[in-house]
């Protein structure tokens, strides 16, 4: 797996993430092409459920214990056609499964 990013903070629009490296990026909603959640068969003792969140040119991989997880997933959860029983379902996988929660069809807003 890719190495995880930390959130750094969330707005009403988008939010902003530290990356492996320690730079800071941001993310607006309309940049967002796709959001899954990966689980892993570690938990429950260790982290197990990231949020994979990727736009025309990046991939953003997140715990869901982040500190900012639950504001993380309620900006994620304002996406037109979001699909919570997917979110839901994923919560409770004991195996590597991808959860996907949005998916954007047509362009990209730049």
């Amino acid at each position: 797996m890719s190495e995880v990013s930390t959130i750094r903070s969330v707005g009403e629009s988008g939010f902003e993430y530290l990356d492996p490296n320690g730079e800071a990026h941001g993310i607006q909603l309309e940049q967002i092409s796709e959001v899954a959640i990966l689980t892993t068969a570690s938990g429950p003792f260790t982290e197990d459920c990231f949020w994979v969140v990727t736009t025309g040119d990046s991939r953003v991989i997140t715990s869901n214990n982040d500190p900012l997880g639950e504001e993380l997933a309620a900006l994620l959860g304002k996406l037109p056609g979001f699909d919570f029983d997917e979110m839901i379902d994923s919560m409770s996988s004991v195996t590597e499964e991808v959860f996907v929660c949005f998916r954007r069809f047509g362009p990209l807003l730049p």
